[in-house]
């Protein structure tokens, strides 16, 4: 049996948990942050363009598949943006986090794992809606399972003690 396999760029694992693929996103979220970090300094961009490139390149990869993965814990994704907005700001590590975002303005992305979870709940269940007004049996049976699924994943883990 194989421990874990990529598919589409998502690491799953046959325990169903989703921690090695948040380290693998994280890792190279990371290193383009680092590359957005030396061009940013190279071309003397101001702080608000700087979190402006970081929402619109860093962040899709922090939030690649969270969708499947997002329900669990997300501190190594968080830590990510948290190091960047430090960096950029020239705060200590030990700064408070709450202070981060209240300086920035940013939200946490687990606000914005949320939201992609609650699209993609509400796209899977009008599209149930649709194929029941259809009568589009096999279509139906198959979102039907997926929507179990991901759904059993879910319950599992938030009955997962912390």
């Amino acid at each position: 049996m194989v421990k874990e396999y990529k598919y589409l760029g998502i690491l799953f694992s046959n325990s169903g948990s989703f921690y090695k693929n948040k380290v693998y996103i994280s890792t190279q979220a990371t290193r383009a942050m680092f590359s957005l970090l030396r061009n940013s300094y190279r071309l003397g961009l101001p702080i608000d363009i700087q979190i402006e490139l970081f929402n619109k390149t860093i962040k899709p990869i922090l939030l690649y598949g969270a969708k499947i993965w997002g329900y669990g814990n997300l501190d190594v994704i968080e830590k990510v943006q948290l190091k960047f907005l430090k960096y950029i700001l020239k705060m200590k590590r030990s700064t408070p986090n709450y202070m981060v975002y209240s300086e920035t303005g940013v939200t946490p992305i687990s606000i914005d794992k949320e939201e992609k979870i609650v699209n993609f709940w509400t796209r899977i269940s009008n599209n149930n809606f649709n194929n029941n007004n259809n009568n589009n049996n096999n279509n139906n049976n198959n979102n039907n399972k997926l929507s179990c699924l991901i759904y059993q994943q879910y319950l599992q883990s938030v009955s997962k003690p912390k």
